[in-house]
């Protein structure tokens, strides 16, 4: 009888007594929702830029912001696309960059084109070659979730309509069938950014539930007398009807403007509160009641969470200043 091996000295902790780790962010919405000017926005933004038509909201909204045109890069370095790509990321991965930096890809899905390209040795790509496309990316999104900073992954969104409604469904857009449902396992939280008017909204708001779109005459007039309220803001949307791919984190809302350095303080500030709490496993039949219930610490294991809470629809009022988001983002 093979004799067994030494057990190891795992140590068993509470989930309240670990660190509050790094948050991950997918953010989609169509072009124009704003997703580059948040991201240039987020906390000591690193932008690996795949989009050379970004880098205009770049400089209007931080102009301090570090990017990385990879395009531009590797034809200056006489490389492959993917070679910075891997460069740009082993350097995450072994934390050199400054501390407090936030890590933005923008956009994914041209990062899929990217490497779809540099797989493609003739005129078809072949379905061995789809598949050998898939694990390529599933190997990024692990990197991507395990490097030691924050980060944001911003794509554009997949509509479809299906049934005899025509009913709307909005998905992170990316290459290939199996990325798309199994991407948001690998985020701390997956937000669907939109825009819209203010004073739009407001009007939703004083009808309570009733829907309807705003009276044409009355956008016309807005549009007229330059109404401040007639210009649009960008939100995005954390839970919401399963129709959105959305999954939320604690403490952020269902709806909230996009500040990613407010985001970041307000969860911090929600794990320290949990860290504080002192909880005896054994006293409380070994379930612990701490941040290991809420699937936003590095991404866990779950693969999607589509529900239905608060909101039923994007024109519910956001959460935040009384007045509307930032302005004008591209």
């Amino acid at each position: 009888m093979a004799e067994s091996k030494p057990l190891l000295d795992i140590p068993l902790r509470p989930a309240s007594s670990l660190g509050l780790g790094y948050q991950k962010f997918l953010i989609h919405g169509v072009s124009g929702a704003g997703k580059t000017a948040l991201g240039a926005e987020a906390p000591n933004p690193i932008i690996l830029l795949t989009e050379m038509q970004g880098l205009a909201t770049v400089l209007t909204h931080n102009p301090s912001a570090t990017v990385v045109p990879i395009e531009s890069v590797a034809r200056k370095l006489g490389v492959s696309e993917m070679d910075v790509v891997r460069d740009l990321m082993q350097r995450a991965r072994l934390g050199q960059f400054p501390e407090g930096s936030t890590i933005v890809l923008d956009t994914a899905d041209e990062l899929m084109r990217i490497m779809k390209d540099d797989m493609q040795q003739g005129e078809e790509f072949t379905l061995q070659q789809w598949g050998g496309l898939t694990d390529r990316f599933r190997r990024f999104l692990r990197l991507f979730r395990d490097i030691p900073y924050n980060a944001i992954m911003l794509t554009h969104t997949d509509v479809t309509t299906e049934g005899e409604e025509n009913l709307r469904y909005l998905t992170p857009a990316f290459l290939g069938r199996q990325i798309g449902p199994e991407s948001p396992g690998y985020f701390s939280a997956v937000g669907w950014m939109f825009k819209r008017y203010p004073s739009e909204n407001d009007k939703k708001a004083k009808r309570g539930s009733r829907r309807g779109r705003r009276d044409k005459d009355d956008a016309k007039d807005e549009e007229a007398t330059g109404d401040e309220e007639a210009t649009v803001v960008h939100l995005v949307m954390f839970d919401g009807p399963s129709r959105y791919a959305v999954k939320p984190t604690r403490p952020l809302r269902a709806l909230e403007e996009p500040d990613v350095t407010d985001w970041l303080r307000r969860i911090t500030e929600y794990r320290a509160e949990l860290q504080t709490r002192v909880v005896d496993p054994v006293a409380d039949g070994g379930d612990v009641d701490g941040p290991d219930d809420d699937p936003a610490n590095g991404g866990g294991d779950e693969v999607v969470a589509l529900t239905t809470t608060t909101t039923t629809e994007p024109d519910a009022k956001p959460a935040g200043r009384t007045r509307g988001g930032r302005r004008g983002a591209k």
